[in-house]
């Protein structure tokens, strides 16, 4: 089946689910897969590694975790994602790549019909390795600054390290390959620097901002600055840009450290999206309130039903956050049909 085909599938089902949203019955759509919080890097503004994570109740639950999931163990867990609807997993880490094993899980994802997308440090890629990465529809390339930037953040060489990855992934996939810039208060006045970078050697870029992390935030004049630029970029390179442009507009907010409740956005744990833990721990989001159970000793409806029922507990419990991958899909299904299908259009039907 071509890459197109595959892309009009995941399109329709996704506007199937818009449409369930719509009328009262939301069904997941979207997981995200931490395939393993092991990294070969220690990133200052990492959501594990960051010397600025003061969270000490996510800190015990991460030590706790048991092994990642084996490959075949993995492939149940997407079996069992599958059967509630998921039709778009994202794998992250920790780094993905350490992972073996990770085109088989996507392969795997993929003959579900699911729409397979991974971001990666970029460091750890070789010829070889880039080869075998095709069954990604997209990948996602972490560039936090241009040269010296980068690396302060990251570590020494990384950059150029994450430059070949982009080289040899767009040599030698059809993936989509795109630049993910984190923004924080090292790197950004690198914005437009980053957004020429991605310009000249890929086919998207994404940006983010640090999610509870309050050193690493930008103040109020300079956070709006940013913004600024980043809607106007969008506004000349609507598709180029992945974020839409509803969340770009509250961007100067999250720099801020500001989170999705402060900001009126209603999300949606369990109901449009879950989180799929290293060990198969299913949450309906990145808060540990939203936790439903494990994929290996619970059954997936069950798990489902309770997430559903939980949602208005979750939501008052939780502290809020800026994480895209939560807050845009919730923005996506609450803008009307003509913005969510030019949305939808630009990030699932990219050439």
């Amino acid at each position: 089946m071509s890459s197109v085909t595959t892309k009009m599938r995941i399109f329709k089902k996704v506007g199937m689910n818009y449409l369930n949203y719509k009328l009262g019955y939301p069904k997941p759509f979207f997981c995200l897969y931490v395939s393993t919080l092991q990294c070969n890097l220690r990133c200052k503004h990492c959501f594990v590694e960051s010397p600025h994570q003061y969270d000490s109740e996510k800190k015990e639950y991460w030590d706790n975790l048991s092994n990642d999931l084996t490959t075949e163990q993995a492939k149940y867990a997407i079996d069992q994602l599958d059967k509630i609807g998921i039709s778009v997993l994202h794998i992250t880490g920790g780094e993905p790549l350490l992972r073996k094993d990770l085109e088989q899980i996507a392969l795997h994802a993929k003959m579900k019909g699911m729409y397979v997308s991974m971001d990666t440090n970029g460091t750890l890629m070789t010829l070889d390795r880039a080869k075998s990465l095709s069954c990604f529809e997209r990948i996602g390339v972490s560039v936090d600054g241009i040269g010296e930037t980068h690396e302060i953040i990251r570590g020494v060489n990384t950059f150029e390290k994450a430059k070949n990855a982009i080289k040899l992934l767009k040599q030698y996939t059809s993936s989509t390959i795109g630049v993910v810039f984190t923004i924080n208060k090292m790197n950004y006045n690198n914005i437009e620097s980053v957004f020429k970078f991605a310009k000249e050697h890929c086919d998207f870029v994404t940006f983010l901002p640090i999610d509870n992390i309050k050193e690493l935030s930008l103040n109020k004049e300079k956070a709006k600055e940013v913004g600024e630029i980043i809607l106007k970029l969008k506004k000349e390179n609507y598709s180029f840009i992945e974020n839409p442009i509803e969340y770009i507009e509250l961007l100067p907010y999250f720099l801020q450290g500001k989170t999705a409740i402060e900001c009126n956005v209603e999300c949606h744990p369990s109901a449009l999206y879950f989180v799929l833990g290293p060990s198969g721990d299913l949450s309906g989001c990145s808060s540990l309130y939203s936790y439903v159970g494990n994929v290996l000793k619970n059954d997936i409806t069950d798990m489902y039903k309770q997430g559903i029922s939980k949602i208005s507990d979750t939501r008052s419990k939780c502290g809020g956050c800026s994480i895209t991958c939560a807050i845009q899909n919730s923005m996506l299904f609450n803008q009307s049909v003509y913005k969510a299908v030019v949305t939808a259009t630009s990030k699932f039907l990219r050439s």
